[in-house]
């Protein structure tokens, strides 16, 4: 271009600029994320112990990130060889609900019912703050691991706390589980949930201590 006509040009040129940060985006620079909804939910899978955690920071979130956080602990089967999660109930707990229930319980419970377990579960105490905890299942033996399966027996119980009571907290899901777990090269993950009631509590009790079948029932209802 002649110079001439550069020189022309130069005003246009350095208006356009001096409006580049007032109203124009930068092709090259990266979109901004869209804001999360409620706060984060530090995800680990490298070990069982960290899978329980995950799935334990997960419920206390009570946000959609909770939500899918607690879904990527359970086996996703995307290929015919891989192994899809499962849930098997407490008979006794299927029978109170089989008694009168709108919904029969779904055979089999896969991860697509599970994945909306978390969201109902957050609403039954809405205002609450939730505390899972995970200890050993003294009546079932040891864990077993070798390689890449894994079996753990563990007693859950979800405490419920309202913030403006001074109570410690209401136990709104309490029952024992047998997870299998298996290794797929890259992280572990929950294929078998095996539900089985509190025996102190009983299958049909008049409060919300509930097992995990009880709860993923319910959720149906939603």
């Amino acid at each position: 271009m002649p110079l001439r006509a550069l020189r022309r040009l130069a005003p246009a040129l350095t208006a356009l600029v001096l409006l580049l940060p007032l109203g124009c985006v930068n092709p090259f620079k990266p979109s901004d994320p869209e804001a999360p909804t409620g706060g984060g939910v530090v995800e680990s899978f490298r070990t069982t112990d960290e899978v329980l955690e995950t799935l334990r920071l997960a419920v206390e979130n009570k946000t959609v990130n909770g939500e899918n956080a607690y879904a990527h602990c359970f086996a996703d089967s995307v290929a015919p060889s891989d192994i899809a999660f499962r849930a098997f109930y407490d008979p006794a707990v299927v029978a109170v609900w089989s008694t009168d229930a709108p919904i029969p319980a779904p055979e089999p419970w896969n991860l697509a019912l599970e994945s909306k377990v978390s969201r109902y579960l957050f609403g039954v105490r809405q205002n609450a703050t939730y505390s899972w905890q995970w200890s050993r299942d003294p009546f079932s033996g040891n864990d077993e691991e070798s390689g890449t399966t894994a079996l753990l027996h563990r007693k859950y119980v979800l405490l419920a706390t309202d913030p403006s009571s001074s109570n410690t907290g209401e136990v709104i899901a309490v029952g024992y589980c047998d997870l299998n777990m298996v290794f797929n090269g890259t992280r572990w993950a929950i294929v078998r949930w095996t539900d089985r009631v509190d025996p102190t509590v009983g299958a049909n009790p008049s409060t919300d201590q509930r097992t995990m079948t009880w709860w993923r029932l319910k959720s149906l209802t939603r």
